[in-house]
C-alpha cells in the first residue's frame, strides 16, 4: 500500500525530476533511469494531486479524486507488481475509475477505464525511437492513446479473464522478447540497448486479443508536442526523458475533467518542485531555468488560472528572485574588493636577479 506521507525526495531525486520534468538546457550525457527515481517521481505526483484539490470547486473535486486514486495505484505498481493485488484492483474498479500500468519491458502503457456497463482498454507507446527524436525538427507531435478496445463488463470482470490478463501483464513487464531494438555486430544480430522496444505485444497482440471479445472503443484522443532528447557521451546508454513522466501526463490529462484542470495541476506540480529546489539551494542557473519554464506554463493558462494558484506561483517566484539577487549582490561585493598583495622583501633580490646561463655566446657577439 502506498504511504500517503512518504519521505521528501532526496537531492538526487530532485535533480532527476529537474532534468526530466523541466528538461534543463544542460542534460546528463548517459541514462539515469532507476526504479527508485521513478518511485520518487510518482510519489511526488500523487502527493501533489492531493494538495491540488483545494484549488478546485466542489464539483471538480469529485472527478479529481479519481485522478488521485489512479496515481496512488500507479505508485503502488511502480513500487512492485503483485498478481493478487492487481486482480483485486481491477475487480474493485468503480464506475468512472481508472487504472494505469507502465509496462516497462514493452515500452508501453495500458489504461483501464471502468464505465457504467463496459471496460475500456487503451494502449500506447511511451518512448519514441531515438531516430524519431533526433530526426524531428522541434518537438514530436503524438496522439494519445493509441488503439482502444471496449469490453462488456460481464467479460471484463470475469475472474478467469482478469487473472489471465494480469498474468500476461506481469510477464510483459519483465520479459525481453523479439520486439527489442537490434543491431548487427560481426555478422550477427544482437540487442541494441540504446534503442527502444517496439510496443507491439501490447498495442497489437493484446489489443487484438481483447478486440476478439469486444469492439473498438470511441475515446477522446489528445495531441501532445513531445519534447525529448538523446544525449550520449562516452556512456553505455544515452539519456532519454523519463517514460514514466509521459505515462503520468497522458493518464492525468485524459482523466481530468478538462484541459485547463490538467494545465493548472502541471503548474502546481512545478511550483511544489521549485519550493524544494529552493530548500536544497540549487545553483542559480537551475533555479532560473525552472522558474522560466513554470512561468511559461502559467502564461498558457491565461485567465483560467485561479487566484489561489497564481498567489502560489507569485510567492515562489518572488522567493527565487530574492535568492538570486542576494547571490548576485554577494558576488558583486566580493569582486569589488581588490585582493591585497604585499611582496616579501627577503625574496625581492632573488626574484629580480636574472641568471642567463645559456646566453654567453650571444652576449659575446656584442649585441
Amino acid at each position: 500500500m502506498a504511504n500517503p506521507n512518504p519521505e521528501p525526495p532526496s537531492l538526487e531525486d530532485l535533480l532527476y525530476m529537474l532534468n526530466h520534468v523541466f528538461l534543463t538546457p544542460k542534460l546528463p550525457q548517459e541514462g539515469d533511469t532507476k526504479a527508485r527515481r521513478d518511485i520518487a517521481l510518482c510519489g511526488f505526483a500523487y502527493n501533489a494531486s492531493r494538495e491540488f484539490a483545494r484549488f478546485l470547486s466542489q464539483s471538480q473535486q469529485q472527478q479529481w479524486s479519481i485522478v488521485s486514486q489512479m496515481l496512488k495505484t500507479l505508485l503502488e505498481t511502480t513500487r512492485g507488481l503483485d498478481k493478487d493485488v492487481l486482480v483485486k484492483d481491477i475487480l474493485r474498479l468503480g464506475d468512472g475509475e481508472v487504472l494505469v500500468f507502465h509496462i516497462h519491458a514493452q515500452n508501453a502503457a495500458l489504461i483501464l477505464r471502468r464505465l457504467r456497463d463496459t471496460m475500456v482498454f487503451e494502449a500506447f507507446e511511451v518512448s519514441p525511437t531515438p531516430e524519431a527524436v533526433m530526426g524531428a525538427e522541434g518537438k514530436l507531435i503524438c496522439s494519445y492513446p493509441g488503439p482502444a478496445v471496449e469490453l462488456p463488463l460481464d467479460v471484463a470482470h470475469e475472474l478467469s479473464f482478469v487473472e489471465q490478463l494480469v498474468s500476461f501483464l506481469l510477464h510483459m513487464d519483465v520479459d525481453r522478447l523479439d520486439a527489442e531494438a537490434t543491431t548487427t555486430k560481426a555478422g550477427s544480430k544482437v540487442a541494441e540497448t540504446r534503442g527502444t522496444t517496439h510496443p507491439r505485444y501490447i498495442t497489437q497482440l493484446l489489443v487484438m486479443i481483447l478486440y476478439g471479445m469486444g469492439e473498438e472503443a470511441k475515446v477522446n484522443r489528445i495531441t501532445k508536442r513531445i519534447a525529448d532528447d538523446v544525449c550520449w557521451d562516452n556512456a553505455r546508454n544515452p539519456w532519454r526523458r523519463s517514460s514514466l513522466w509521459l505515462v503520468l501526463r497522458v493518464a492525468i490529462q485524459t482523466t481530468a475533467d478538462s484541459r485547463n484542470t490538467y494545465k493548472a495541476f502541471m503548474v502546481f506540480f512545478q511550483v511544489e518542485l521549485l519550493r524544494l529546489f529552493l530548500d536544497h539551494d540549487l545553483p542559480s542557473e537551475l533555479l532560473h531555468a525552472a522558474r522560466v519554464k513554470t512561468s511559461r506554463r502559467v502564461n498558457k493558462l491565461g485567465a483560467s488560472a485561479s487566484s489561489g494558484l497564481l498567489q502560489e506561483v507569485k510567492a515562489v517566484s518572488r522567493a527565487i528572485e530574492q535568492r538570486l539577487q542576494a547571490r548576485w549582490s554577494e558576488e558583486q561585493r566580493l569582486q569589488a574588493v581588490s585582493p591585497s598583495y604585499t611582496p616579501d622583501p627577503a625574496a625581492f633580490e632573488r626574484d629580480a636577479t636574472l641568471s642567463l646561463l645559456e646566453s654567453r655566446a650571444y652576449l659575446a657577439k656584442g649585441h
